[in-house]
């Protein structure tokens, strides 16, 4: 059966404590992931990974098991002419080499620094599952007219930022979400804002319904 995707862009309203809590995941998962492409270009397995990632960077296997496969994503584009797995730079190439520019002002360098480190760090991504009614560690729910984001920080605790979107698509989105339709999550920071994009894969008779 055809698949199709619907992909919504949102903004996440993290507010006092849960911007310290988030971040902390983040980081740990964006450092989880550049760990995990070090180890699988040494070929390492999955499986191997898995439970030698889940101790050090204190995360549960399913927050591991997707950066994994993240960095797995980014190896299959070894295929591609003119790309070296080996010398990827996580953050981007031109920041990193912006930032090895010696005429640059001070200002501009910790501009540049901020931006690269966002993108290197401030990375959090979650595979939607049929069987955990949509997404089990980045969880869409509903409390009165809002929705928010139920992030599982570990050790049973969660934040719950709100979510906010005026996308067209949001009435398809949410009307899949209700029948329990698995999404895909990822959070990034940008110019110190935090942002969801939510991912549904489904069969093209289901979006027509």
């Amino acid at each position: 059966m055809q698949k199709a995707k619907t992909t919504i862009q949102a903004r996440l309203k993290v507010k006092g404590e849960e911007k310290k809590v988030l971040e902390d995941l983040m980081r740990r998962w964006s450092s989880c992931m550049r760990f995990a492409y070090k180890r699988l270009l040494e070929e390492k397995t999955r499986k191997e990974l898995k439970r030698e990632l889940q101790k050090i960077f204190g995360l549960n296997s399913r927050y591991v098991d997707d950066a994994i496969l993240e960095a797995q994503s980014i190896i299959t584009l070894s295929g591609e002419p003119g790309f070296n797995p080996n010398k990827v730079i996580f953050g981007g190439r031109d920041l990193f080499e912006k930032l090895s520019k010696e005429h640059l002002s001070e200002k501009e360098k910790e501009r540049l620094r901020k931006d690269w480190r966002e993108k290197r760090q401030c990375n959090l991504y979650s595979r939607g599952d049929k069987t955990k009614n949509g997404n089990l560690n980045l969880r869409i729910v509903k409390e009165g007219e809002k929705y928010y984001l139920r992030v599982n920080v570990g050790n049973r605790k969660w934040i719950l930022p709100e979510l906010v979107t005026s996308h067209k698509r949001w009435g398809l989105f949410e009307s899949l979400l209700i029948r329990g339709v698995p999404y895909s999550v990822r959070v990034q920071r940008r110019n110190g804002r935090y942002y969801a994009g939510l991912c549904q894969n489904l069969c093209k008779k289901e979006e027509g319904r």
